[in-house]
């Protein structure tokens, strides 16, 4: 049995991407910043970690159960952020506030992983979109002081991460629409 570094997330739909993807076209000549690719845009609702395959199953069953009893909703992508902070960047995200269906889907999915006594970070949910990370010798720009993209959260997904060559790629294993 493998040990997975796994997440639960809502897929960024394509059709939600337009600030972003107009953000990622003007920036993309930076030299040292790495662009996850669209299909990995995301908004991480529960981060798992490294998990044993076997759980797979398990995880399926329980985001299955928080998706049915969550109703798709949007977030609101309000402003651009270095993370960890403005002196120390190493990634470039779109942060907003939590609609009510993210946080009942984090519960939810929260409190089930914990019955299962499966591996979570119990850290609060701080919705975002990563759209780049900065190699040690790149440097940041001055970020736009207006930004606002809507994201479509219906569905939920898990992910597994995956290093390779260019950084951490994000895979689609599982998926289900939200509210049923």
């Amino acid at each position: 049995m493998a040990a997975l570094r796994l997440f639960f997330a809502v897929p960024v739909p394509a059709a939600a991407a337009a600030t972003l993807d107009r953000f990622h076209a003007q920036h993309r000549h930076l030299d040292g910043w790495r662009w996850p690719p669209k299909r990995s845009w995301h908004l991480t609702v529960a981060f798992l970690g490294n998990v044993d395959d076997a759980a797979l199953p398990i995880l399926a069953e329980l985001g299955a159960a928080a998706a049915a009893q969550t109703e798709a909703d949007t977030i609101r992508l309000t402003r651009l952020e270095w993370w960890p902070s403005a002196q120390h960047p190493r990634l470039l995200v779109a942060t907003g506030e939590a609609s009510p269906a993210l946080r009942r889907l984090n519960a939810h999915l929260s409190r089930a992983l914990a019955r299962q006594n499966l591996p979570f970070d119990e850290r609060p949910l701080r919705p975002h979109v990563t759209l780049a990370r900065l190699r040690r010798s790149a440097h940041r720009t001055t970020l736009p002081d207006a930004y606002a993209d809507e994201v479509a959260v219906a569905s939920l997904a898990l992910y597994r991460s995956e290093k390779g060559p260019a950084g951490s790629d994000y895979r689609i294993i599982w998926q289900t629409q939200l509210g049923g």
